[in-house]
């Protein structure tokens, strides 16, 4: 592909698009990202993940640039893989005997019915009591027990948890959310759904003095020190993902965590791994709360602040509703929230 005279003169200049690459075996992890490809006919047995788009041979000719009579060009789209909502289910760990009774668990529980999300809804805990857990039942939701004494600090162990319930689950598509401070708006719509997304807060570690911290104790227990000022804050407590490349990546959270013994969140620990190990690898990709309406979080730039409207956050530049708000709990809407939805 790459030494046809038209891939100069012709070919290069359409591909504008970052998602759009010529095909060459060469660079195999080029395509794990790509949404279209460009091929000739004889490439074409070595590109299953995708389908003719058209036939970019035609295009040329009409435009009498070159005779290509010899060769078939196409342009490949990715194919869809349907998800079935029997396959995609919310996960979250609820525990502490205290907990129970904290009303922003109705916001989590109410919101996500009223979002229209018809998938599986999977609680893990350690200590639920009969009456919560008959409340949940009725709710639709799968309880899951995790022994005691393999969640003795739920925020780091719950990953575990998960990383060992996925391993032989068939799910094929996870939203890990914390409970206590998520309100959906409107369900996501994660269009490819081959990825691992994590959330980033919309600013980086040395705006945010909690973070700052956060790391550091994590840093003091690890082997190597690394520069993390500029690192862009991506949060804890929402994580979405295809199993097969996420439930890997829950297990280093909770293994770092473990071994290191620090006196940090999950969150010091996904932003570690994140940035110095995952940042070039194409299965992840960054959820920006500034051009992007996935997901809010607290105290994002006053460029981007969003707009509260008939009891829903919207982004401002794009007019349309978050679909997640996680951090609700932290701003002025609170109460109006806590209102709506218990």
């Amino acid at each position: 592909m790459q030494n046809l005279p038209i891939v100069k003169d012709f070919i290069l200049p359409l591909l504008s698009s970052k998602n759009v690459v010529l095909f060459d075996k060469e660079k195999s992890a080029e395509l794990i990202s790509a949404d279209f490809v460009v091929c000739t006919s004889k490439e074409l047995s070595f590109l299953g993940e995708y389908e003719i788009d058209f036939d970019l041979s035609l295009m040329i000719e009409k435009a009498s640039i070159v005779d290509i009579s010899c060769v078939e060009i196409y342009v490949l789209k990715r194919k869809e893989k349907y998800y079935s909502s029997s396959k995609q289910a919310v996960m979250t760990w609820i525990g502490g005997k205290r907990f129970y009774s904290n009303p922003s668990l109705d916001v989590f529980h109410n919101s996500l019915v009223e979002s229209g999300f018809d998938g599986r809804k999977i609680v893990f805990t350690n200590d639920m009591d009969l009456s919560y857990r008959q409340y949940l039942s009725k709710m639709g939701y799968e309880i899951i027990d995790v022994d005691p004494l393999y969640s003795s600090f739920c925020l780091m162990d719950r990953h575990l948890a998960w990383y060992k319930f996925l391993s032989k689950s068939d799910l094929e598509f996870v939203y890990l959310l914390d409970v206590k401070d998520v309100v959906f708006q409107v369900f996501p719509k994660i269009d490819n759904q081959e990825k691992v997304f994590l959330v980033s807060e919309g600013k980086i570690h040395s705006e945010c003095s909690w973070n700052i911290g956060d790391q550091t104790a994590l840093q003091k227990r690890t082997q190597f020190i690394y520069q993390f000022l500029d690192w862009e804050v991506l949060c804890g407590g929402t994580i979405f993902g295809n199993v097969s490349k996420l439930k890997n990546f829950l297990l280093q959270i909770w293994t770092i965590g473990a071994f290191a013994s620090a006196n940090c969140t999950d969150q010091a620990i996904i932003n570690y791994l994140y940035h110095n190990f995952f940042k070039d690898n194409p299965d992840f990709q960054i959820i920006d709360p500034c051009t992007s309406s996935l997901v809010a979080t607290a105290d994002l730039p006053y460029d981007y602040k969003p707009i509260f409207k008939d009891g829903k956050l919207f982004h401002s530049i794009l007019n349309e509703p978050y679909s997640i708000w996680h951090q609700w709990d932290r701003t002025e809407k609170k109460h109006q929230i806590l209102e709506k939805y218990t």
